[in-house]
């Protein structure tokens, strides 16, 4: 009688996830696209001209915590400054062609090749709306669970030749997790991004809440302030000084 009960409750779930993944999967084309209207489309993004954002960068179970301030300008600039008590002050820039970093820790390094094409791509406000401009080819996977929502997966092909495999919610159809690479100064890092927490501001669905696992870290975003279209300009940051010596080196190459 037991194993019959077994049997039975293993049979019900088979049908309950059968009916969760059943049917004809919609091109990756579709399911973007159905994430752009929600999230924010071109007529959405073109009141759109800057966006000051402050929060709370966290690693988990090292008692590390940052406070960071992120002022982003259409359509890919921005200029980052983390800041602890611990470890100094980290600060990223990107504007056209100058791109940085100076920390306390490392010093100054000029951003440069794969890695400053990455930036560029992942800070553009209307990344998804024209996303065909950044990736070769789009196909869908199939479906899978992310916690206790259904998703499709879906692999894009960035125009390098690396991927990055999405998971878009069937019934919200927003992006829930992200998989891929990023360029950086130790090299091409393996990383998955979870995002929750959506909020509509201004005619954007934006997630408040984005949690990183990569180099056996787990690393937690928490947006606690976000506006549009505040008094600044990033033309108006100051290059450090270290960071001036190495482009003027650079330029003498």
């Amino acid at each position: 009688m037991k194993t019959t009960k077994i049997n039975i409750l293993l049979f019900v779930a088979m049908l309950t996830a059968a009916s969760l993944f059943s049917g004809e999967l919609p091109s990756a084309e579709d399911i973007i696209a159905k994430f752009v209207r929600i999230a924010g489309d071109e007529a959405a993004l073109q009141n759109i001209k800057n966006r000051l954002t402050k929060s709370t960068f966290e690693i988990m179970n090292q008692g590390i915590s940052f406070d960071m301030t992120i002022r982003s300008e259409m359509p890919s600039s921005f200029h980052m400054i983390m800041s602890s008590e611990q470890f100094g002050t980290i600060e990223k820039y990107l504007n056209g062609d100058l791109a940085w970093e100076y920390s306390a820790i490392k010093g100054p390094r000029l951003i440069e090749g794969t890695e400053k094409n990455d930036l560029l791509r992942e800070a553009r406000f209307d990344k998804w709306v024209n996303w065909q401009e950044f990736y070769d080819a789009a196909e869908t996977l199939g479906e899978e669970m992310v916690g206790s929502d259904a998703c499709y997966k879906v692999k894009l092909v960035q125009k390098d030749g690396q991927f990055q495999t999405l998971y878009f919610a069937q019934e919200s159809g927003l992006l829930l997790k992200l998989e891929a690479k990023m360029n950086t100064d130790m090299g091409a890092v393996s990383f998955e991004t979870m995002l929750s927490d959506y909020r509509q501001v201004d005619g954007l669905m934006l997630p408040f809440k984005t949690t990183v696992r990569v180099l056996n870290q787990t690393r937690i975003v928490t947006v606690n302030e976000l506006k549009h279209n505040q008094d600044f300009s990033l033309k108006d940051i100051e290059t450090p000084e270290e960071v001036k010596l190495l482009l003027a080196q650079s330029a003498k190459k």
